[in-house]
């Protein structure tokens, strides 16, 4: 889990007497040594969740500032390197 509000409703509904198992864990909740792994192992997703947020926003600041070309498109330069997409397809095109 990543949201440690819901880790939090989890560790109530265990303290409440709910088995939860999980499918791809083998955490025994019932014992304090498998709630501090468990404990650590949510604390440590929701690391990665905000760290993954913000290399996302850091990626799409740096697209941001590249320059346009003529369409306008940023992700033009990586597919169509040399001339531009308008270029190409006018040529192939155009009437003779």
């Amino acid at each position: 889990m990543r949201n440690l509000e819901d880790w939090a409703e989890v560790g109530k509904l265990v303290d409440s007497g709910v088995q939860i198992h999980f499918a791809t864990e083998n955490v025994d909740l019932k014992t304090v040594a498998g709630r501090l792994s468990a404990d650590i192992q949510a604390v440590v997703a929701a690391h990665y969740s905000r760290n993954l947020q913000e290399e996302v926003k850091k990626g799409l600041y740096k697209l941001r500032e590249k320059p346009f070309l003529s369409t306008g498109h940023p992700f033009q330069e990586r597919y169509h390197s040399g001339t531009t997409f308008c270029s190409k397809w006018y040529q192939a095109n155009r009437k003779k």
